[in-house]
């Protein structure tokens, strides 16, 4: 990932807004998942950039009860070698794994034209003389859109399975409230909705 698209997914999760701007637009799950009862979830965001991991491992947990940050637990050295990860996850008894990883991110560039308000009294001259200068006019501008797109993985850590994953959009993702918080929301409310979780 970028350090420019970083930046603006960090600053993303941290900006107040009004209202969910996420949504899951696709979903798999494993035919013969069944639900999950998870004691402890490793929570995974790979990043190069140490604060933009941070800020979302620390947000999906903060919305978790059975979350913990990866990067609190797996060392670099431990994450690079598939087996000392297994021994380490199954050490600390985790159970369950979220992976969301940055997919990518559009831009979308609207040109809005000039305008003048309209004056609607035209009666008479010197009513309108001393009201003419209030009548507005703007220039013409553009406006641009960013989507941000992240794929959310959960995992059955027991059975060393995928059992469903997700692509979610934020649309006008830089003023997204609680970026994260949207996506936790969503993605709950879709494996609820798939009889993953209760």
């Amino acid at each position: 990932m970028s350090p420019r698209i970083a930046c603006l997914f960090v600053s993303t999760t941290l900006l107040a807004a009004c209202g969910s701007s996420t949504s899951i637009k696709e979903t798999r799950k494993d035919p013969d998942a069944q639900k999950l009862a998870c004691t402890k979830t490793l929570v995974y965001f790979p990043s190069n950039l140490a604060t933009a991991r941070a800020v979302v491992e620390d947000r999906i947990v903060e919305r978790m009860k059975t979350g913990v940050a990866a990067r609190s637990v797996i060392s670099t050295q431990v994450g690079k070698n598939p087996e000392a990860l297994r021994a380490r996850l199954d050490e600390l008894g985790f159970d369950c794994a979220v992976v969301v990883r940055f997919a990518g991110i559009d831009s979308k560039e609207t040109y809005v034209p000039d305008s003048t308000a309209p004056y609607s009294s035209y009666g008479g001259f010197y009513a309108y003389y001393g009201t003419a200068w209030t009548i507005g006019w703007g220039p013409g501008y553009v406006t641009e859109e960013k989507t941000l797109t992240l794929d959310t993985n959960v995992y059955d850590i027991k059975r060393d399975r995928m059992v469903w994953t997700g692509r979610s959009r934020s649309v006008k993702a830089e003023q997204a409230g609680d970026l994260v918080g949207d996506l936790v929301d969503e993605v709950a409310a879709k494996m609820r909705r798939d009889g993953l979780i209760d």
